[in-house]
Order: C-alpha cells, then structure tokens, then sequence
C-alpha cells in the first residue's frame, strides 16, 4: 500500500515537471515589430478615456483616422461624404438612446452626444467641423444620422 503511494506520488512529481511549461507564453515576435501610428493610439486612448469617464452611460463609439478607404465602405454612393484624412466617429446605439424619437430630437441628441465625445480628441482634431465625420446607427447597425462638415444630416437611403 505504501508502495502504490510512494509511486503516485513520484509519477505526480514527474507529471507536474512535464506540464509545467504548459503555462508559461511568450508574447509573438510579430507582436513586437508591429508599428502603429501616434494618431491610432492617442485615438484608442481616447476611446477608452470616453468609456472610463461615463462608466454608466458611455456609447458603444470607436475613434479612427480613415485613410479613405474606410469612408467609402460605410457611405454609398448616394451621399458625398468625403472621409480621407479626418477622423471617423461611428457611434452605435447600444442603449436604445436614439430609438423612437422624432428627427429634430434625433439630431439634438446626436448633437450633443458628439460634442461630448469631441471633447476627447479636441487635441488631436483642432477643427470639428473640417477634421471629423460621424456616423450614428442603431443597435442593429442601420445608420440614422450622420455629421459631415459642420452640419447634421438624416440618414436617407
């Protein structure tokens, strides 16, 4: 009996040798040469600024500087939206914030939610109006509004 304990024991101290090395990683050469633009990551900081700052009331929003390909992507041909160079604020309707009101109320609210959220980039992006274009859209995706030099605009298909 003490035998069989002895040997589990030795087979369990043999085991926990092999499998140790289970658990340790390394983080991937690829990870490391990666280079980003300044631009990208002061947006991603400010993303996460604007979260952090209205923990219970945040957007679903991402910050990005198009380069425009990104812009010709979300607006079609029937809206002249020009987004090479600015930065791209798509913002999702998460909370139901911007569902079932009227288009006056629908574009103050949008208004007021991007001037919130402009606060984050002003460093960054010194002109609103000539240096962001927004896009507002509901939790499933469809597009409600949008912000494109200076002015607010419906989102008509």
């Amino acid at each position: 009996m003490e035998y069989r304990k002895l040997l589990s024991a030795i087979l369990l101290a043999l085991g926990l040798c092999f499998v140790s090395g289970v658990g340790y990683a390394e983080i991937p050469e690829w990870m490391l040469e990666r280079r980003i633009r300044y631009l990208d990551y002061f947006l991603a900081m400010a993303e996460l600024s604007y979260i952090f700052e209205n923990k219970t009331n945040f957007l679903d929003v991402n910050f990005l500087y198009d380069s425009g390909y990104l812009g010709q992507v979300l607006f079609s041909s029937t809206h002249d939206v020009s987004t090479k160079r600015k930065i791209l604020i798509t913002i999702r309707d998460s909370r139901g914030i911007f569902s079932n009101k009227s288009e006056i109320a629908l574009l103050n609210l949008f208004r007021k939610a991007l001037g919130a959220m402009y606060s984050f980039i002003e460093d960054y992006a010194t002109d609103m109006n000539a240096d962001v274009v927004a896009i507002l859209s509901d939790d499933q995706g469809h597009s409600l509004a949008y912000f494109y030099q200076g002015e607010y605009h419906l989102w008509e298909e």
